[in-house]
Order: structure tokens, then C-alpha cells, then sequence
């Protein structure tokens, strides 16, 4: 900087933009429809300081207007001069320095040319990033869901046009690209488990303030299933419209009790798709083993249900049944709660136990005195169970203190030395993010300058996983196609 100051730069004016308004070539016109066109002008126009001058602003559905549209809107414009247009932080357009002699020519415009322009407010200020249909960090599809909730309130009977100046913004995934710490009403995806199959959920916040020397972000109230998440906006604008005094927190909290049973598998399906997949929902169809924020919400779900499966057992003390099914579930919670960083899915609890041994008990990681624990788990030994009750407090511990020692990379900082692994792995037909996790574990166990020769599949593996190799610090020293499949050498960093 200061040899840049020393030197002969030439200084950068810039000239201030006058905000006067000029038409050419466009005479005034009546609007197409009087009534529609006063209805506009109250939702969407607002006088400047200017004598005269008004803004307006054109909603765009979540940042999507047609290249048709868009060039019929720039080549409109052309006859207002060039201070006219902006791009809002919501997705939107806003027109600058219009004469209120020819806001009706606007109108006319949007009528022909832009769907849906004259909508309540509040679909133009529904907010949602990418989601999971593109960006690889995203857990939910956060833009389907954003859509559905639209879809619910265009079919509703509530005044939208009452709510006044509501923010609503929905990220895919705990990031913020969704603005959701700022919203009235927020939303981040997250993956939740029912009966040992995941579905796509959303975290929900509110109580956002944005004033000057008085900000605050919005808080986490609570969760919903993704499938449930236009209903309860939908009652919750509800309530806005019937109170003097809203406080979105409180009434997010009461509501959220009505949608806290999320039926399973058998009684509703739809609740293990996400909105407009085909597919069940599943963190192995990321892209990138970067989206572990799903993977910490399935380890912290489990935490928290050995944390609530323990509180009812003291609860339970003279209730022998209800003590040995608790006793039970909080070893099943024990075994399951740290299954996905070894980059295992169960599919039913027998599978739980088997591959809980296979990674925890058998690698040291967990003492093997806990393998009678984990037998009797599989074979549903409740009365076992119930004469071991302090080992299995003991294992309910052990889990939470390794997940305590856990790194950011899944490694563990506890256990027995293992032995070097083979250097070749076989990742054909592990899906992302899974095959990244497990290269993640394999790597682990090799010392800085050791090499790992893993197997991909063509697609989406070899297009992902050497990326994020390469962003955890390791080298990638050659990279081969072998048929329908690739095979890669990795140098540990």
C-alpha cells in the first residue's frame, strides 16, 4: 500500500449518479385495468423523495425470470434512461425513478409480459438458496420446498395481503446461503431418522431483528419434517393475521408440537421423499463428502436419544418392562450413534449391532468387555440387559466421550493401534458422500507420505472425491481410467 501511494496512480472518480427521472418515446397510457392497477400500486410502488419519482418493485419467484422476459423487461426499460434498475438481496427486481405519470405504463408492461407480477407480497420475499438439486454442501432441496410452500398459500383463503413487510428465507443446508439467520421466519435442511430410515427435515428459527446498533439473529425453536413444512407456515401466517401482537417464536414453538410425530415408513412414504424427488431420501446422493453437516444432525439426533432414553429409565424404576424395552433402546442408540462416520448406513437394527462390532469393538475403539452388551442387543436378551444396567450406562458414556475425541475428519482419538491397511481399497459402487468418508478412515491409519491406492467409479466419485481429497491437505499423484472405473493414487499429507 505504501508503495503503491508513492507511486504516479491516477485517482479513481467516481461520479455520482443523479436520480432524475426521464422518458423518451413513450407516451402516458391508461392502465389496462384501473382496479388491478391501484391494487398493484399499493402492494408494489413507493414514492421517492424526488417530487414525482416513484420505485417499484417486480417480484421474480425465487430469482427466476425467463431470458425472454428479461430481455423484454431491459429493452422496456430503455425508454426511462439508464438509472432505473436493481437487483434486490431477495431475488427481485426494483425499478428506480419512474414518473408516477407513467407507473401505469409500467403495469401495462408487467401485465403482458411478467406471470404472476401482482401476487401478495410475500411470494416476491420468499427467499431459498440452491438446495441440494445442484449445490454440492446442500442436504434438502430447499428451492422444491420453497415452491410448495408457495403452492399451499396460493390455494389458502388468508388475506397474504395483511402481513406486512414478513421475511422467510429457507437454506439446503446449515450454511447460510438461504439468509435464514436474518428471517422472520428461517429454515436450513438437516437429515432426521424415524424407525432407522432417514428423511429430510429442516431446523426452524425465528426472532431475527435488524436494526441499527440493536441486531440480533434468529434462533433455533425447533425441527419439522420437510413434507410438513407448508403446513406449518401456513398456520402460522394464519395465527399472524388473527393476532394484534406476533411473536413468531412463541407461536413456532406451540405449533411445532402439533407436527412432532412424523408418521413411518409404512403409514406415509411421502415423508421419506424430499419435495419433487424420486428418490428416498439419503445422504449417500450427495455429491460431496463436504456435506457432513448431515452426518453431525443423524450423530446429535442419536445423542440426544441417549440423553432422553436415560432420563425415562430414572423415571422408570418400578416399572420392570418398561425398564429392560428402555434398557434396549439406549444400547441400540449407543450402537447406532456413530455407525455413519465409519460410512455405514444400517438398514434394521440387526445390522446395527453386527457392524458396530465390526468397526468399534473389533478395531478397539470400544472396549470388547462391551460385546456381550452388543450380543444380547441382537438377540433382544431383555432381561440381560436389565442385570447389566450399569455397563450399560457405561457404553451409553463410552459413545459420548468418543464422539468428544472426534476430529473434524472422523478420526478418533482413542482405541488400539491399528495395523497399516492394503494399499489398495475398492470403492466401486460406494456412493458419494460414503466412499469419501471411508477414504477419509483409511487415510487415517497411514502416516504422512504413505500412499493409498483406491478404487471409483466413473461419474460423480471421480468428478467429487479427488476435490475434496486435495481440500483435506493429501496429494493426488495419478489418476488412471481403467475401463468403468478409475483408479487413484493418494499421498497422506
Amino acid at each position: 500500500y505504501e508503495t503503491l501511494k508513492s507511486q504516479d496512480v491516477k485517482v479513481l472518480n467516481i461520479n455520482e449518479i443523479e436520480n432524475n427521472g426521464c422518458v423518451s418515446g413513450l407516451s402516458k397510457e391508461d392502465p389496462s385495468s384501473l382496479e388491478d392497477f391501484n391494487l398493484w400500486k399499493a402492494r408494489f410502488t413507493s414514492p421517492q423523495k424526488q417530487t414525482g419519482l416513484f420505485s417499484a418493485l417486480i417480484p421474480i419467484k425465487l430469482g427466476f425470470i425467463s431470458c425472454d422476459e428479461a430481455v423484454k423487461l431491459g429493452r422496456f426499460l430503455k425508454s426511462f434512461g439508464v438509472n432505473v434498475l436493481r437487483m434486490t438481496k431477495n431475488q427481485n427486481f426494483l425499478l428506480r425513478n419512474i414518473p408516477e405519470t407513467h407507473l401505469s405504463n409500467i403495469y401495462n408492461f408487467l401485465a403482458l409480459n411478467i406471470k404472476d407480477f401482482n401476487q401478495p407480497p410475500i411470494f416476491g420475499k420468499i427467499l431459498s438458496c440452491a438446495g441440494a438439486s445442484t449445490c454440492q454442501l446442500g442436504i434438502c432441496l430447499s428451492r422444491q420446498a420453497a415452491r410448495a410452500i408457495m403452492d399451499v398459500l396460493e390455494k389458502s383463503n388468508l388475506d397474504l395481503d395483511k402481513l406486512g413487510d414478513i421475511k422467510l428465507n429457507i437454506s439446503g443446508c446449515p450454511n447460510s446461503c438461504g439468509q435464514h439467520p436474518v428471517a422472520d421466519i428461517g429454515f436450513f435442511g438437516k437429515a432426521a431418522r424415524k424407525d432407522n430410515k432417514l428423511y429430510p427435515a429442516y431446523s426452524v428459527l425465528a426472532g431475527a431483528r435488524m436494526y441499527d446498533g440493536k441486531t440480533r439473529l434468529a434462533e433455533v425453536v425447533g425441527e419439522i419434517a420437510a413434507r410438513d413444512l407448508p403446513s406449518l407456515v401456513k398456520d402460522l401466517l394464519n395465527i399472524s393475521l388473527t393476532k394484534k401482537s406476533v411473536n413468531y417464536k412463541d407461536d413456532l414453538k406451540e405449533l411445532l408440537i402439533r407436527y412432532k410425530d412424523v408418521p413411518s415408513f409404512a403409514e406415509d412414504r411421502n415423508y421419506y421423499f424430499d419435495w419433487d424427488a424420486q428418490n428416498l431420501f439419503s445422504l449417500n446422493e450427495r455429491r460431496s463428502g463436504e456435506c457432513s453437516a448431515g452426518i453431525f444432525d443423524l450423530i446429535e439426533m442419536d445423542l440426544g436419544n441417549i440423553k432422553e432414553t436415560r432420563k425415562k429409565i430414572i423415571l422408570a424404576q418400578d416399572n420392570i418392562k418398561q425398564k429392560e424395552q428402555l434398557l434396549y433402546e439406549l444400547v441400540f442408540y449407543s450402537a447406532r450413534t456413530l455407525l455413519i462416520t465409519r460410512g455405514v448406513e444400517a438398514k434394521n437394527e440387526d445390522e446395527v449391532f453386527k457392524v458396530f462390532q465390526e468397526n468399534f469393538i473389533d478395531t478397539g475403539l470400544i472396549n470388547i468387555k462391551f460385546k456381550a452388551l452388543i450380543d444380547s442387543g441382537r438377540k433382544k436378551d431383555y432381561q440381560s440387559l436389565f442385570a447389566e444396567e450399569t455397563e450399560v450406562n457405561n457404553l451409553a458414556e463410552n459413545i459420548e466421550q468418543l464422539y468428544e475425541n472426534m476430529d473434524n475428519s472422523f478420526n478418533f482419538k482413542v482405541g488400539i493401534e491399528q495395523s497399516v491397511p492394503a494399499t489398495v481399497k475398492n470403492f466401486r459402487g460406494v456412493a458419494c458422500p460414503m466412499n469419501f468418508v471411508k477414504i477419509k478412515i483409511e487415510l487415517a491409519k497411514l502416516k504422512t507420505g504413505q500412499i493409498l491406492e483406491v478404487w471409483l467409479d466413473d461419474g460423480a466419485p471421480i468428478e467429487n472425491v479427488p476435490g475434496s481429497v486435495i481440500s483435506e491437505g493429501h496429494k493426488i499423484i495419478a489418476k488412471n481410467q481403467i475401463k468403468d472405473y478409475w483408479v487413484v493414487m493418494i499421498e497422506k499429507g
